[in-house]
């Protein structure tokens, strides 16, 4: 009988852990938003008020930011240092291509890339700066938007994880 008991513990248990490892995927989602945020704030400082060449830019914001971000924006400044590429977008675009498979965006968080990939090669400074404070906004929206919607996932994977290990566990015994 206490074999019984401690298999059910188990089984509800690491049904319970399988649901957090699923509600994990929007928290990392909402790290690399955050991560992203915080590059377009650094990119405002050190491009459009500092003046800095484009490469030193991308290299400056991959020391400071981390995870996929950094390695999106040093991938980048390696390429704008080979001068491969015709237009700072293009650079942007092949370093987010690159990286794609270890980004946890979605569609929208993807269009703030490709935006801000888009505003790399405008030719006035006080519009670009425009138009990152812009996509600062539009990024400070969806991640009020993922935030919410973590939370609800958070609580039903959750609920999930340890309602499913209670009905395995009613069913096998």
């Amino acid at each position: 009988m206490t074999f019984k008991i401690f298999g059910a513990v188990l089984i509800i248990f690491s049904s319970w852990v399988t649901g957090i490892i699923f509600s994990m995927n929007s928290r990392y989602r909402l790290d690399d938003i955050e991560e992203f945020k915080k590059a377009v704030t650094m990119f405002i400082n050190d491009a459009v008020n500092i003046s800095m060449p484009l490469s030193c830019v991308f290299d400056d914001i991959s020391k400071r930011t981390n995870g996929v971000v950094a390695k999106i924006f040093l991938d980048a400044s390696v390429i704008a240092e080979k001068k491969t590429e015709k237009s700072a977008e293009d650079i942007f675009k092949k370093a987010v291509e690159k990286n794609l498979a270890n980004l946890y965006f979605q569609c929208e968080e993807m269009e703030c890339l490709y935006s801000f990939a888009k505003n790399l090669d405008c030719p006035f400074k006080n519009q670009q700066k425009d138009n990152a404070l812009l996509l600062i906004d539009n990024i400070n929206a969806v991640e009020d938007e993922i935030r919410q919607k973590s939370q609800k996932e958070q609580k039903l994977y959750n609920s999930a994880g340890v309602l499913c290990g209670i009905l395995i566990s009613v069913i096998l015994f």
